[in-house]
């Protein structure tokens, strides 16, 4: 079984490519409404 500091890094690069793709969403939500108006 993986060790603890392994789930940690898996975690933090989980929660690193969540908030990534987030902001991308956002952004393209932002720049398609903008581009409606």
């Amino acid at each position: 079984r993986l060790a603890e500091e392994n789930w940690t890094d898996v975690f933090k690069n989980f929660v690193l490519a969540v908030s990534i793709i987030i902001q991308i969403v956002v952004f393209c939500a932002c720049a398609q409404y903008l581009s409606d108006q």
